[in-house]
């Protein structure tokens, strides 16, 4: 239970941290649907013993990075990780990717979020003056 709190919260600022990127419309009833969406996932998840699906704030990133914001994109994907689920060689040479790269494709990965932050947070007017 405290790990599905934890998990909750990180599903609240990711959804809040696409908000301020992308500025749905309706974006009270998409928080509760995406809060309550992750919350029946990962309980199917729990009573199936796999890990369940969590967001990660790297999606501004991913999304400034690649200039696409559609959640349609991901249905070839996931269709592509389904086929190679079958492929247990091809898995095996996915797995000899050095980690050099995949260590690099993060770090690129943390650079557009960073600047997906600090444009989030520079097209905010805030009122710095604390005296």
């Amino acid at each position: 239970m405290i790990c599905f709190l934890a998990l909750s919260v990180n599903n609240l600022g990711s959804i809040q941290a696409v908000d301020e990127l992308l500025k749905p419309d309706n974006m009270p009833n998409r928080i509760t649907r995406g809060v309550a969406v992750t919350g029946l996932v990962n309980v199917l998840s729990g009573f199936l013993g796999v890990i369940g699906a969590v967001n990660f704030f790297f999606s501004p990133g991913v999304i400034i990075a690649s200039g696409v914001a559609s959640r349609f994109t991901l249905i070839p994907i996931s269709l592509g990780f389904l086929a190679l689920s079958f492929l247990p060689k091809t898995i095996a040479v996915l797995g000899n990717i050095p980690s050099v790269v995949i260590g690099s494709s993060m770090i690129y990965l943390m650079c557009s979020q960073i600047a997906g932050g600090l444009q989030i947070a520079m097209s905010q007017k805030y009122n710095l003056n604390t005296g």
